[in-house]
């Protein structure tokens, strides 16, 4: 396995997390803006709270989990010159994520 870019494989991950804290500790107030927004969770601020926090732990999750599955997917492919795809990886997970919590929250 090449060397892994660390500051490649942690920055959108540690962004992922900064940007969900406050969600996740309900410190977001109801808005058009920020946050996760939907019909349902935008009929109430209590919605809005228990809604944004789900999506907000569930991100976390996924930024937590996303390093390691880089580092695995470094490990077992062939070593190539510049693996970009790799960055591929937060975005799709964080789609997974997102759209895991839009069926579970949702229906």
């Amino acid at each position: 396995m090449e060397q892994a870019p660390w500051p490649s494989l942690l920055a959108i991950p540690a962004i992922l997390i900064l940007v969900s804290l406050p969600l996740a500790f309900g410190l977001v107030p109801l808005n058009r803006w920020y946050g996760y927004r939907t019909p349902r969770s935008m009929s109430s601020p209590a919605e809005w709270r228990r809604l944004n926090r789900i999506a907000g732990m569930a991100v976390i999750a996924a930024a937590l989990v996303s390093p390691g599955v880089k580092l695995l997917l470094l490990a077992a492919l062939p070593p190539l010159p510049n693996p970009a795809f790799i960055h591929l990886v937060d975005p799709l997970l964080l789609l997974l994520v997102i759209a895991a919590v839009a069926a579970f929250t949702e229906r």
